[in-house]
C-alpha cells in the first residue's frame, strides 16, 4: 500500500471523524483541526460525560473502542487506514446519543 497511501487515509478518517464531531452540540474536540498538524488520533469531550464512562458506553452500547486519557481528561480515538467510514459514522452515532 505505502507509507504515503496509508497516511493519507488515516489523516482523510480523521478529517472526516473531526468535521462531523464540530456539527454536534456538546461536543468540544482537542485536536488540531487542520491536516497539517494532524495524525490520525481525534481527541474530543463530550459535555456532561467522564471520559471514563463515555468510553464504557461506546462499548456496552456499540462494540466501539475509544481510549480514555488521564490528563488532561479526554476520548481519544485512532483511526487507521484499515478503519471504514462506516465504523466511523457508528462512532459518531454513539457521540450524538450521549451528547443529546
Amino acid at each position: 500500500i505505502g507509507l504515503e497511501n496509508i497516511e493519507n487515509r488515516n489523516l482523510d478518517l480523521a478529517n472526516y471523524l473531526k468535521q462531523a464531531l464540530s456539527g454536534i452540540n456538546g461536543v468540544q474536540i482537542l485536536s488540531p483541526m487542520t491536516r497539517d498538524n494532524s495524525s490520525g488520533l481525534v481527541s474530543f469531550n463530550i459535555d456532561g460525560w467522564v471520559p471514563e464512562e463515555a468510553v464504557a458506553k461506546f462499548w456496552e452500547n456499540r462494540q466501539i473502542v475509544c481510549r480514555q486519557v488521564a490528563f488532561p481528561k479526554f476520548i481519544r480515538a485512532s483511526m487507521h487506514f484499515f478503519n471504514t467510514e462506516e465504523e466511523v459514522n457508528l462512532l459518531l452515532n454513539a457521540v450524538s446519543e450521549l451528547a443529546k
